[in-house]
This record gives C-alpha cells, structure tokens and sequence, in this order.
C-alpha cells in the first residue's frame, strides 16, 4: 500500500479502528480484573458480579458524558486527549494493583472488598473508554454528514463491539495463559497511553506538540520502569516456578514446614500441596486419608482423583497398589508436568492424567471405580459450586464399584448456626449415600476452620468403624478414632440440600467469616489476605522438638542448642537473624554467658514491632510436690511462645505480599533469671530483657520501635487469657486491639479483664520507654513448674487461636 493510499485508508477507517481498539482494551481489563482480585477475595460469585456491574456502571456514564463532551468540543484533538488520559488511568490501575491493593486488601471482606476495590481500580478506566463511542459517533457524522447518523451509530458500535469480542476471547484463552496479569496490564496500557499519545501530538503544533511528546515518553518510561520492578520483584530465591495459569497463579517455592525443608504448591495465595524435601511422608494429614481404602478394599484395582493438585493422593496409591489404574482429573493443564518436575512424580502408564472438568469426565466416562477422591477445594474463598452438589455426588454414586467408597476433601467449620456449608454438605451428600463418615483432620471440637474428609458408601462397608480403627496396625489409621466427627444423631434438617440450581455457596462461605463465633466477627477481624494461615499442629511439633532438647536452662547444653536451633530455623525462612551475646556477672561476680536471638523480617522497613518470648527454661520443677528436684520439661513455660513465634515467622515468609511493617523477633535469653528458678527466686530479674533493654538504641538507630508484645505460657489445653496489669497501664490502646481480635475469634478465651500483675520480659521494655504487653495464660495449674509441664498438656488448637490472632493483629497495622 503506498503512502498517500495509507492515508487514505487510515482517514476513512480512522475512528473505526480506535473504537475496535479500545473496544478491545475495555473486555482485556475486564476479563483479567477478576484475576486481579480472586488472590485477595477468591473467586467468588462477589468478585465476579462486582467488576461486571463496575465495568457497566462506568461505561454507562462514560456514554453520557461522552455525548456531552463531544458537543461541546467535537474536535479529534480533545478525542484523543480522552483517550490519552484513558491511558492515564490504567497506569494509575497498574500501579495500585501492585502497591496499595496488596496492604489495603484486608480492610474488606469477601462480600464488599471485590466491590469497593472494583471501583477504586476499574471505574475509571471505564468510564474513560466509555467516553469514545459517542464522541466517534459526533466526529464521524461531522465529517461525513452524508453518512446517516443511524447509520454511523451502528457503524461505531459494530466495530467496538467486535473489538470487545476480540478481548474477551485474546484475554481468556490467550493473554492470560500466555504472559500473565502482568505484562497484559503493561502491554494494554502501553497500546492506550500510545494511541492516546500519538494522536494528541499528530493534532497539536509548537509548543503543545513539544509538551505532548515529553510527558508521552515520560510516561512510556515509567510504565516500563514499572512493569520491569514488578517482575524482578517476584525473584524470591525461594520461589522455583511462577507463571499465571488458565485459572489461577501457580507457584512453587522452597520453605520450613513442622520444622524440615518443604516445597509448597500455592494457586493464587492459597497453598494447594506440599511435599516434604527430606523425606517421602506424606506433608498434611488430610492427604492421608485415602487410605481408608484397605478397609473397604485392599485390593484396590481403579482410583479416581478429581482435582490433581501436585499428584500426592495419586502417588500414595500407586506406592501401595503399583498396578491399580489411577485416573486424574486436573482442570489446570500445567499441574501434571510440575508435579513432575518439582514434586516427584514419575512417568507411569498407571497414573493417566485427564485434563478437563470433573463433573464433565464422570458424565462421560463408563468406568467404576473402588475410590473416588475429590480434592477440589484449594481454600475456602475458592469453592467450585458444581462439586458441592446432589447432582455431582449422586454422579459420583454412580461410577463406584461395588465396594467403592467416595472420598471429598471438604473446607469448613464445624461450629453450629442457622446457615453452615459443613452441614448443608453433609446433608447433601447423606442425601444420596445411605452411609456417611466425617473426619476432622485438626479436631471435632474445633470451631475453626480446618479440613473435614466425608466418606460416602452406598453399602455398609465399615461396621464396627471404631474398633477397625483401634486394631489398625497403621499408626495414623490407628489415631483416626479421635477425629471421627460425630454425626449420627445431629438433625441437619434445618441446613439446605445444595444443588446445580440452588447452591448459594458464596453465601454460606460469608455468613460463617461474618459469624464464627461472634456476629460481628467479621468487621473485629482484619482479613489478612494471606494464602496460608497460622498453623497449631506445626507449634506443637515445635514445642516436642523443643522439649526433646531437655533442660535449656542458662548455661546448658540445650540452651544452646536451642538457639542454635533458632537461628537456622530463621535463616532458613530467609530472615536475618543473629545472636547478642554477653557475659551477665552476678552481685557474688559468677559470669554467666548469654544470647538473645534477634531476627529482623522486612529489615528496611521504618515502622517496627517486637515479638518476643524467652528460650530458656527453669532449672528444675520447684512446684512439683512429689520431687521438686527433678527436670521441668517446660512445654507450656517456657517453649510455647518460642514454637508460636516460629510458626508466626513461617506464616509471615509465605507472604508475598509488599508490606511497610517491619517485625523484630526476640528470643530472650535468662527469663527465668540468674538462678534460673523464675517465680521462685525472691531476687528475680529477667536478665536478657533488661540487656535487650539498655542496648536497643543501637539497633533502632531511626527511632524505637513502636511496640512490643511478649508471649509467654500460650498452649494450655484449657486455655483462658486475661489482660495483664503493667500491659494495661503501658500499651493499653495495642493490648485493646490483639484482645478485640481475639475475642472476635474466641470470645470464651480472651477475657477483657485485668486479673494479674505478672513479672516477664516485658518489665523492662516498658521501663526503657518501649510500649509492651503480655500475652499469657496464667492459670497453668496444677502443671505450672512441676515436672508434668509436659507437650500432652498443650493444644494445637490453643496455639491456633493465638497464632491467628496474632496474625491478624499485624494485618491490622499493614
């Protein structure tokens, strides 16, 4: 095409071709916004519904004030100025999506966050766009009076719609899949803000044109200054493997796990797998509970897996049963070959991999199975509908063999309301199998959320299910009688039947954040928008390795060991860490040798807390009765804040998210004091506090922290938490705020009252000027000191409810 032909063409299909472009533009936006937003709220019928109702809303206005616009300035000069400043706002989109919407996102809910954040994000680029076809409409039938101004209308929004169409499907089964969310914003806003950009300096002239192509280079360089930051911010030398899939972000990355080297699978924030790196057990329990099989049938021959994940459940049956078929429906096609290179999955014709829709494979397949497993809830804002259905079990059902049993990995809580979607899936599935069995993988008591595996049998396969149990000679089949969820007897009559034309799981999933254990739980508790959460059964094998040590007191062979411990632990997660160590000479000059443990996460941030506990025990059990002579174990006092904060300290690496708050932990050294007998010793002072205390100015040199909390004795099985009196006078407003969270949590636990004045580390802290409270369960009786302070008196669920606590308490002050 020569040049004046080009012209030519580009002078009549000019306004054509920017509406298909931006047309295009609009639907990209749209489409990846949902994927912007399902890491912070999941993908949830709120996520989904807010950004077409935004996108609608703003570009309804955009038509309105486009005509306006267009008849007051009909000129193209102010047409691609419209445009340009459409680039503007995805620049502005951009950034926020990497800066602000990762700190600011717990300030919402699941149910409002998605609409709020749609707004502040795609509102304007909407509207914006929106602006142009009207405008193309006035500017065409301007200059071609000719044409009819219906037959322009139609012209126009023929090729923006087509240009839309053209988005949708580039975005969805191209871009995304492709590139990732991230270079489709660099790339769409780059191609407006050069439209835009172009225009204005081809319209305008002198000095203007000379403005114009400064500030559109200057733009130009800071979209890829920030594209090029975003990338080289997600080099976490941890991180193995990250790309956008077709649904969700896939990541795998190296970290601690209960204390070994773990490779975890996460799909947005939510880890999806985990294998143990210096072993082949099986990570988390949940994952165990295939093997439920050998007692309904042992010859297992045909397995079905719906929901692949890292292939864990597949390679522990094809490890006991080598030669069963084993079929896996995986709807993410990247997972089969990660989990072959990153997870251990070996090539086998036994294992066959199918990649599409579980509900759709069962329909179209013939097969039956001796086990069914479905493992498609990756966390709990991330329910597919279509498996929590009759329909889908009832499917299920029907493509068991005749000793089959279905197995589904379910997300819930097992606290009683008017609404639950444990219990509606319970009903559900007991709507079709005439036997069902459920599991707790944490605890039966347990009011938080956690894992529930739900048996269905069309047979009575399992009689006498307790006494199996008991007899197994399988040590985690042999534990499973204390997590047999009881449900014979428990009338689910007032809970709904979930089906494919009623399933109002978003909602379930709402009211029970909205309502877990307290009506306005939700608006007391930060949501964290973290894809893991504060883990108790990981604290409490803490707390065993901990004890195994023996005695760490001042001095001791433990004692060092222990710190040797903390230190690895904590480099391990990639936080500095490092000893202070001193001699304390006592008033008849006996020198004893000392280090704190401090470690800094997010070292360069300017706003800084302290949590700290002390790692050294008593010297011996003075309380106990019966020989107060004898080892105090020092489960409770002594090695429950060390096992929390290491489990805070895991949570808190898992994050990938930009945060301005910088975490100081501190393992104090000689609590217990010099005599390391604690409240037995008249003289006490807590010796590597008050180090800590006087030496601080030189690790702050940009001003104190602003606070500090201290946890001390937080596991106890009947665990009751009051406030502490110096805490109350020092940091009253900090000490209110972890006690609103914990009570919204578990209100039984966290009592407002101020009951004790209790001696700890956190004396000279708040002498030194640092405001500092106590976090401890003081009533530790008849165990406190005596020789029974022993791992069987604590509770992972205790250490649960403070460790989340804890968690949201820092997401407040993101």
């Amino acid at each position: 095409m020569r040049k004046g032909s080009l012209y030519a063409w580009w002078d009549k299909y000019r306004l054509q071709s920017i509406v298909f472009v931006t047309g295009a533009a609009i639907l990209v936006i749209e489409i990846t916004a949902t994927r912007i937003l399902s890491p912070f709220y999941g993908n949830t019928i709120y996520t989904v519904s807010s950004v077409i109702s935004v996108i609608l809303a703003a570009l309804s206005v955009g038509y309105w004030k486009g005509g306006i616009r267009a008849d007051a300035k009909p000129t193209f000069q102010e047409f691609y100025n419209v445009i340009f400043k459409g680039g503007i706002s995805l620049f502005v989109l951009y950034v926020l999506s990497l800066t602000i919407l990762p700190i600011a996102s717990g300030l919402f809910s699941i149910r409002t966050g998605p609409l709020i954040w749609s707004m502040v994000l795609f509102f304007m680029p909407g509207y914006l766009l929106g602006m142009l076809s009207p405008f193309a409409i006035k500017l065409g039938h301007e200059f071609r009076p000719h044409m009819g101004l219906g037959t322009m209308s139609g012209n126009i929004f023929f090729w923006s719609t087509a240009g839309s169409i053209l988005g949708s499907l580039l975005a969805g089964f191209v871009l995304i899949p492709s590139i990732g969310i991230s270079a489709i914003l660099y790339g769409t806003t780059t191609l407006i803000v050069l439209l835009g950009g172009c225009g204005l300096v081809s319209t305008t002239t002198g000095a203007r044109r000379r403005d114009a192509i400064f500030f559109l280079l200057l733009l130009l360089i800071a979209i890829t200054a920030t594209f090029i930051i975003a990338r080289n911010a997600d080099l976490d030398p941890r991180i193995r493997y990250m790309k956008d899939g077709v649904y969700e972000k896939l990541t795998v990355l190296d970290s601690i796990y209960a204390g070994r080297p773990a490779r975890f699978f996460l799909q947005d924030r939510s880890g999806s797998g985990a294998i143990f790196l210096d072993g082949k057990d099986l990570t988390f329990d949940y994952t165990k509970y295939y093997a439920l099989y050998r007692f309904t049938n042992p010859e297992l021959a045909r397995a079905l897996v719906i929901g692949g994940g890292i292939y864990t459940i597949p390679k522990a049956i094809h490890g006991e049963r080598a030669n069963a078929q084993i079929d896996v429906v995986e709807i993410e096609p990247e997972l089969e070959s990660i989990a072959k290179e990153y997870f251990d999955l070996t090539e086998t014709t036994s294992i066959r991999t199918h990649t599409m829709d579980g509900r759709r494979f069962l329909r179209e397949s013939k097969d039956r199975y001796d086990l069914i497993f479905s493992d498609v809830y990756f966390s709990l804002y991330s329910i597919p509908t279509h498996f929590t259905t009759r329909e889908f079990f009832q499917n299920a059902k029907e493509h068991l063999a005749p000793k089959g049993i279905f197995m589904a990995n379910i997300i819930g809580s097992g606290a009683t309301s008017d609404e639950s979607l444990l219990f509606s899936e319970l009903r559900t599935m007991k709507d079709v199998f005439p036997y069902v069995y459920v599991f707790a993988a944490e605890s039966p008591a347990s009011t938080q959320v956690q894992n529930f595996i739900v048996v269905g049998m069309a047979d009575q396969l399992m009689p006498g299910i307790e006494e199996r149990i008991r007899t197994s000679t399988d040590p985690f089949l042999a534990s499973l009688n204390s997590h047999i969820f009881p449900i014979a007897g428990r009338s689910l009559e007032q809970y709904d039947i979930l089906t494919d034309d009623f399933a109002p799981v978003d909602h379930l999933v709402t009211r029970f954040i909205a309502d877990q254990n307290d009506q306005h739980a939700e608006e007391s508790i930060p949501q964290r928008g973290r894809f893991t959460q504060f883990e108790g059964a990981n604290a409490m094998t803490d707390i065993r390795t901990i004890v195994a040590l023996g005695s760490r007191e001042i001095g001791s062979e433990g004692n060092n060991a222990l710190g040797n411990l903390l230190l690895k632990r904590m480099q391990d997660l990639h936080i500095d860490a490092a000893r202070d160590s001193w001699v304390h000479v006592t008033d008849d000059n006996r020198p004893i040798p000392l280090s704190n443990i401090i470690a800094r996460y997010n070292p360069e941030a300017k706003k800084r807390i302290i949590l700290g506990t002390h790692y050294d025990s008593i010297s011996r059990a003075y309380r106990d009765k019966k020989d107060p002579n004898a080892y105090m174990p020092g489960a409770n006092n002594s090695a429950s804040g060390v096992a929390l904060l290491l489990e805070a300290a895991r949570t808190l690496s898992l994050d990938h998210a930009s945060s301005t708050l910088g975490i100081d932990f501190v393992f104090f050294d000689g609590e217990e004091g010099a005599t390391a007998l604690g409240g037995g010793d008249p003289n006490w002072t807590p010796l590597g506090s008050t180090h800590f205390a006087a030496m601080y100015p030189a690790l702050y040199l940009a001003g104190k922290p602003d606070h500090a909390v201290l946890f001390d004795m937080v596991c106890d099985e009947d665990l009751g938490i009051a406030k502490e009196a110096y805490s109350y006078n020092a940091a009253k407003e900090e000490q209110s705020r972890f006690w609103d969270i914990g009570g919204a949590l578990a209100p039984l636990v966290f009592d407002h009252s101020v009951k004790h004045k209790i001696g700890d580390d956190h004396l000279p802290l708040i002498a030194a000027g640092i405001p500092s409270f106590l976090v401890i369960d003081f009533d530790y009786e008849p165990w406190f000191n005596t020789t029974n302070d022993t791992p069987s008196h604590c509770s992972a669920n205790s250490l649960t409810l403070v460790g989340e606590t804890l968690m949201h308490y820092l997401a407040s002050y993101q």
